[in-house]
């Protein structure tokens, strides 16, 4: 098997199982230079655009996630995949993913938890699933699903991989 690291077959695995619609903002993603082996599925869509403050990854919108250039309500789906540590002001960049996303629609977080650092530019934080729950629900969130991926020996052999 052929993949990066544990971290990224476990998100691709999983980001393989959604089912998107609609108009789709990957926040932090990469049009051009994608890591990883996961092609979204782009039968129901509409649009899919990129946020991303690297011009090296073809955006269509080259700027911070914490203050995203469209309308209220414009997308279906919002996408933070690997981009929460990352940013320095996690919460208000929430704010905003919720400020366009349409009633009904759907965000996808995902986030390393044990894994080494990694700046990209930086590297902020980790959080527990807690902080997910309870910053997700004080945004009027429903329906919050927190999902564990990997365990013990994918996370070690990540570390190690990183330090060697």
């Amino acid at each position: 098997m052929s993949f990066l690291t544990f971290r990224r077959y476990y998100l691709d695995t999983l980001l393989e199982k959604q089912v998107f619609r609609g108009k789709v903002l990957d926040v932090g993603g990469h049009k051009a230079k994608k890591r990883g082996r996961y092609e979204p599925d782009i039968k129901l869509v509409t649009d899919w655009h990129y946020l991303n403050i690297d011009e090296s990854t073809n955006p269509d919108f080259c700027c911070s996630a914490d203050n995203i250039p469209v309308e209220d309500e414009e997308y279906d789906h919002v996408m933070l995949c690997e981009v929460i540590e990352h940013l320095e002001n996690p919460e208000n960049v929430l704010v905003e993913c919720s400020r366009v996303l349409a009633p009904g629609g759907k965000i996808i977080i995902s986030a390393p938890f044990i894994f080494p650092i990694h700046a990209h530019p930086d590297d902020f934080q980790r959080w527990l699933p807690s902080k997910y729950l309870k910053l997700l629900e004080s945004m009027k969130f429903e329906n919050i699903k927190i999902q564990a991926m990997g365990g013990l020996i994918p996370a070690v052999w990540d570390i190690f991989r990183f330090q060697f």
